[in-house]
């Protein structure tokens, strides 16, 4: 399978379609929770091949519920994992599998939920990682193994938070102060040698960027990919060549993408347009044969997407 999209429907029911490896064809949608979901859900493949959504409901509660079998089947019923939950769920796998869901809580705070063990079963109680933040915030697996979670403060700056070791769930390092002058929620990708990039809108609508040195510790001057943006910027690596791909939706409300100029360099092409009328932001995926497909909100509220095929 290619892609596994769980998006909330006008009635705020979750519902999944499914595409085939081979072709671009879609399943009917799925209803997967006749429950009344807020915000905008998140799926992750586990390491057992099993697919998790997770979901926030109106009662600030997090749930998760998970296939039954590597083909698909979402016949198990939803789990609730937390309580005091502010924000949408997002989830990354750490070193050895297990799923960590990062949200913000009611309270402000970053808080995460982690699997308790590699059988990829049971949960453990959420954890705070303490900060004030906003929007939903953005982990990732770095190279050495540690999950790294990146956030908007509430004083509109980055921040980030390390796990101090590989696989310690519960054992964070403070959340340290990186740049200034976010207007919309960072998000992250590797590149091709595994030194994190990060990007976000700036106070100018234009997207900026700022990048892991050769230490894999410090951080980069940074640059800009200049454009008037009206959504968060959205990075993915080709699997084809090892670029960034950067998605973002324009002020004219268009699909917008900004190529990296080579493997692993610093800066990158000016945006260009992909066309169509959107609401919302551009989000990329990977085909099986390697292609990006980039899903956007229509201006009808239909979701449409479309396969790499640009320069």
């Amino acid at each position: 399978m290619v892609a596994r999209p769980a998006v909330r429907f006008r009635h705020s029911q979750l519902r999944l379609t499914t595409a085939t490896a081979s072709a671009l064809f879609w399943s009917d949608w799925l209803l997967l929770e006749e429950k009344t979901i807020s915000g905008v859900p998140t799926a992750v493949l586990g390491r057992d091949g099993l697919i998790r959504v997770f979901w926030r409901s109106p009662g600030n509660e997090l749930f998760v519920k998970q296939a039954t079998h590597i083909l698909g089947g979402f016949n198990r019923p939803a789990v609730k994992l937390a309580t005091g939950v502010a924000g949408d769920p997002a989830a990354v796998l750490n070193a050895d599998g297990r799923i960590s869901v990062f949200y913000r809580g009611t309270d402000s705070a970053a808080w995460n939920v982690t699997h308790k063990s590699v059988a990829y079963t049971d949960w453990a109680p959420a954890d705070s990682l303490h900060g004030g933040i906003q929007g939903v915030p953005y982990p990732i697996l770095a190279a050495d193994g540690r999950v790294e979670v990146f956030v908007r403060g509430g004083d509109n700056n980055l921040w980030v938070a390390q796990q101090k070791t590989p696989d310690a769930t519960g054992n964070w390092n403070d959340f340290v102060k990186i740049v200034d002058g976010l207007t919309s929620d960072p998000k992250a990708a590797l590149d091709a040698d595994g030194r994190i990039r990060v990007f976000w809108r700036g106070r100018d609508g234009a997207g900026y960027y700022i990048g892991q040195q050769a230490d894999y510790d410090t951080w980069s001057p940074g640059g800009t990919v200049k454009g008037g943006l009206a959504s968060a910027l959205y990075p993915f690596r080709s699997p084809l060549d090892g670029r960034l791909e950067v998605f973002a939706t324009g002020g004219n409300k268009a699909a917008w993408v900004a190529e990296q100029k080579t493997v692993n360099n610093d800066a990158f092409e000016d945006f260009v347009t992909l066309g169509g009328g959107i609401a919302g932001s551009s989000i990329p995926a990977r085909h099986t044969d390697g292609r990006i497909l980039v899903f956007v909100r229509g201006g009808d509220n239909s979701i449409w997407y479309a396969p790499q095929n640009w320069s």
